[in-house]
């Protein structure tokens, strides 16, 4: 593909979604990393994840080490999806803790 076609190509695609912005925002929403992770966990394949983690961490935060509850515990992003966006749906980067406890944990 030449140059000039390319930049042909791209002029059409920025005409057509400037024109269907409420459809490039739910693609854009739909597929971000917040959006993949969030399709993941309420996925049968996430939610049979954080049953087998919550027995492989015992019933405990991995932050506090307290009791957890499973209908309670959050999944948390041991690496920040913030700054590692790649690691969204990666279950070694994933642990079990409490609302609070992810809260007030850092992204740094």
């Amino acid at each position: 593909m030449n140059s000039k076609r390319l930049y042909q190509l791209t002029f059409e695609l920025d005409k057509w979604a400037s024109k269907n912005q409420d459809i490039v925002k739910d693609i854009e929403q739909r597929y971000s990393p917040r959006g993949r992770f969030k399709t993941w966990r309420n996925s049968p394949e996430g939610k049979t994840w954080k049953k087998k983690q919550y027995i492989k961490q015992e019933g405990v935060c991995a932050i506090c080490g307290h009791c957890l509850t499973l209908k309670v515990a959050e999944i948390d992003h041991i690496k920040p999806l913030s700054l590692y966006p790649e690691l969204a749906t990666t279950t070694s980067n994933l642990q079990l803790v409490h609302a609070h406890c992810n809260r007030t944990k850092s992204d740094h």
